[in-house]
């Protein structure tokens, strides 16, 4: 059901991020393809394969959140063995790296993970996609501070 905006798209946004975070979900959660409560694990996974020996901080960053959030996740996938301390003995300025078991994870759902947002986003063209994907990084870049 299309909805009514008000004059001012601002106000549009809240319910429409609220719905595409529940389609979104909902998507990727069919046919077992990534339980979304596991979402946030395969993005640190994929963020590790592309950010080698990467800090807590840097994790913490790209996740928008704390560091003691970004430790509690980070122990998690150590002690899953997706994830390894790639230095320093001090916890405080540890880097991780993926494991060979957390690239089999990644490779594994990575595939349907990606098939299940193209058939959300399938909707739009490519260039449409392409010209989302801008607007999104660039509001995240500008906001990322934000925690």
């Amino acid at each position: 059901m299309k909805q009514k905006h008000p004059s001012d798209p601002i106000h549009a946004l809240s319910p429409l991020l609220f719905q595409m975070r529940q389609i979104i979900r909902a998507r990727v959660g069919e046919g077992g393809a990534v339980d979304p409560y596991r979402w946030l694990r395969l993005e640190v996974l994929r963020f590790l394969s592309e950010h080698r020996d990467a800090s807590l901080h840097d994790i913490s960053t790209f996740l928008c959140t704390s560091d003691p959030s970004a430790s509690s996740l980070a122990g998690t996938l150590m002690r899953g063995g997706f994830v390894r301390r790639a230095s320093g003995a001090d916890r405080r300025f540890a880097r991780f790296a993926l494991t060979a078991k957390g690239r089999k994870e990644l490779s594994r759902v990575r595939g349907k993970a990606t098939r299940a947002l193209g058939s959300v986003f399938g909707v739009l063209l490519p260039s449409q996609r392409r010209d989302l994907v801008a607007l999104l990084d660039r509001v995240v870049e500008k906001n990322r501070s934000v925690r």
